[in-house]
């Protein structure tokens, strides 16, 4: 290849340590989103505190540590998670949701793309990610979480040198040490009770991916990078 793409500089040092390339040859371009499906919106008749997480249960994305954040919320009967999906974990995942007895989550399997946004839109704060310590888990910015800021919602983050690429701690994320339940816990617990600190960071999330995450700001970037 004449160039090679990929989402974080993280992610480029690896390729470049494990098979000694030059850097050079590397641009990073963030993944992006489909604007045309995510995009600010809001639902009506909402009740209760909703904590939104997708995905598809692979090792590297932490779904146990939602499910133990989940059951040190419990006793706040406000707080209900909502988990959308299915994958090669999700027997392991529902095994420990019966040992811990854990009653504030509701689980569902894919929903249509299309409707999609609507879960996104109905919930207060979604769980980005990624969330276990597998190393790559520290690499990347989960796809997901560009779809989530394209619609104007605060993302409590795995904390991690991929996602500090474009994200601050309580500017445009909330950052969570990953890994670790109790600290997911400790950020639901902090944006709950900051209703402005949640609507700052929604907000700042937003400008963020129109600046640096925008179809047209990645369009640009790859005509530049192939033009160069």
């Amino acid at each position: 290849a004449d160039t090679v793409l990929l989402d974080t500089n993280s992610h480029i040092d690896l390729f470049v340590q494990a098979f000694k390339l030059d850097k050079s040859k590397f641009e990073r371009v963030f993944v992006g989103a489909d604007e045309d499906v995510f995009f600010p919106r809001k639902v009506e008749g909402q009740k209760g505190f909703e904590i939104l997480y997708y995905g598809t249960f692979l090792p590297l994305q932490g779904i146990e540590y939602v499910v133990e954040a989940a059951k040190l919320l419990e006793s706040d009967r406000d707080i209900r998670f909502k988990v959308i999906g299915k994958g090669i974990t999700y027997p392991r995942i529902m095994r420990l949701v019966k040992k811990l007895r854990v009653r504030n989550i509701r689980f569902f399997d894919w929903v249509p793309y299309e409707a999609l946004p609507s879960e996104i839109a109905g919930a207060d704060i979604c769980l980005g990610g990624h969330f276990s310590a597998i190393p790559k888990a520290g690499r990347v910015i989960p796809g997901k979480v560009f779809q989530m800021i394209a619609m104007k919602k605060p993302v409590v983050l795995g904390n991690g040198p991929g996602n500090r690429e474009l994200f601050e701690h309580k500017r445009n994320a909330f950052f969570c040490e990953r890994a670790n339940p109790e600290a997911m816990a400790d950020a639901i617990a902090s944006l709950e009770s900051n209703p402005s600190l949640m609507k700052t960071i929604g907000e700042n999330a937003y400008t963020t991916y129109k600046q640096r995450c925008g179809s047209d700001i990645i369009g640009r970037e790859i005509r530049d990078i192939a033009r160069r």
